[in-house]
């Protein structure tokens, strides 16, 4: 799982390159025609990703672990399963967190990460010791804690009187001369 948020953030990271040097450049259009392609680009990565391990997850989760009794094996598979849903989410969080740090606001993403894990230690509580969902319960806490984070880092990043800001990315397109820059 550390791999893939290293993946996401190095993603991330580059496109809030491209982003600040245009905005450094005081293109306030190419800052936000990249923030948009960085937002698709990061969607459609972690969409190919979630997809692969939804479809490889048993066989993932052997090669990483060998060989384990058959409950920890399930145990883990379902744990893996709703994990890999909540990659698309941990993406685009990344995404416009990176973009918040290149305008120089890192109280934004700090402050909506740390209400992301609030919500997971209270979903993690309700979820595995209150409804007694044991590892189905983490899976859902880590899922709706993302989804949640997601949510508010869109909503956020979607503010035109901001810097940068993005607009209907999923609509936007690719740039390939633009998505070239962030990979």
């Amino acid at each position: 799982f550390a791999i893939l948020n290293l993946l996401f953030t190095a993603l991330a990271a580059g496109g809030s390159v491209v982003t600040a040097q245009y905005l450094g450049k005081g293109i306030k259009e190419e800052a936000c025609k990249s923030a948009n392609q960085l937002m698709l680009a990061c969607l459609l990565v972690s969409g190919v990703l979630t997809v692969f391990s939804l479809v490889t997850n048993r066989w993932l989760l052997s090669l990483i672990f060998g060989s384990v009794d058959n409950d920890g094996m399930d145990c883990a598979v379902t744990y893996f399963y709703i994990v890999c849903l909540s990659f698309p989410f941990l993406a685009i969080y990344n995404a416009a967190a990176s973009l918040f740090r290149a305008m120089g606001n890192t109280k934004t993403a700090m402050l909506v990460a740390t209400l992301m894990n609030i919500l997971n230690l209270a979903g993690n509580a309700l979820f595995i010791t209150g409804l007694s969902l044991g590892v189905t319960g983490a899976g859902l806490a880590l899922l709706l804690s993302r989804i949640f984070s997601a949510v508010v880092m869109v909503i956020l990043i979607r503010n035109p009187k901001m810097p940068v800001y993005t607009t209907n990315f999923l609509t936007s397109g690719f740039d390939l001369s633009v998505i070239s820059k962030i990979l």
